[in-house]
């Protein structure tokens, strides 16, 4: 099968929700009103890519098992027209969803000092429960930063400014405990718009989306 089938249409469509959770193909079904053996087609099809997994529950005493669908990892699939020409499945490391995660933000001046600042301060990102994206200036880039101790970090961003030849960049941050972030997330306009507008650029595990999950007005 060519790798570009894998992503379009309803394969695509059902790899987009198994990303947010585990899903039965009759839910699978409803979601993307679709009819239950297409969608039971096209999951056959992603599992013989190896690219979902499904698990079969033990059931309760009120219900019958069911088999519930899971992507089987973290990947990318990758197109390159350039000195190498090539395409390919990619296992995703944290460090590869974070180059990627820049790369797709639209203004690409803003992606060279952004992947330096990863690189820089690689110590930042493991210590982070989220880094994203919120904004920009002629000379300053702003982030969204969630973190368990942010006060280690504010001395650093006092004057964190990245240099390319000629130009620089200062990156501020708007901090927030994990606590923080989930009590804003439900009652906090402020922080609700700040979460509708961020670019994730590093999100290990999810929180973004979860965040989102507290308030359904999201």
């Amino acid at each position: 099968m060519e790798l570009e089938s894998l992503f379009t249409g309803s394969k695509w469509d059902i790899m987009k929700e198994l990303r947010k959770s585990p899903k039965t193909p009759l839910e699978l079904s409803r979601i993307l009103e679709s009819s239950s053996p297409n969608i039971s087609q096209q999951l056959r099809l992603l599992e013989l890519a190896e690219l979902i997994k499904k698990e079969r529950s033990k059931g309760t005493e009120k219900g019958r098992p069911e088999t519930k669908y899971s992507l089987t990892r973290k990947f990318s699939y990758i197109i390159s027209i350039n000195n190498l020409t090539e395409k390919k499945i990619l296992d995703m490391g944290e460090h590869h969803s974070a180059i990627l995660n820049i790369w797709f933000l639209q203004n690409t001046e803003l992606h060279y000092y952004l992947e330096k600042f990863f690189w820089l301060h690689e110590d930042i990102f493991k210590s982070s429960e989220f880094i994203g994206f919120l904004g920009s200036k002629e000379n300053e880039i702003e982030l969204l930063i969630i973190n368990k101790n942010p006060d280690e970090l504010i001395t650093v961003f006092d004057n964190l400014t990245i240099i390319r030849e000629e130009k620089s960049k200062k990156l501020k941050a708007l901090f927030f405990t994990p606590d923080e972030a989930g009590r804003f997330s439900v009652q906090d306009e402020h922080f609700i718009s700040l979460i509708n507008r961020v670019h994730p650029i590093h999100d290990p595990n999810d929180l973004l989306n979860k965040l989102k999950m507290n308030n359904p007005g999201i």
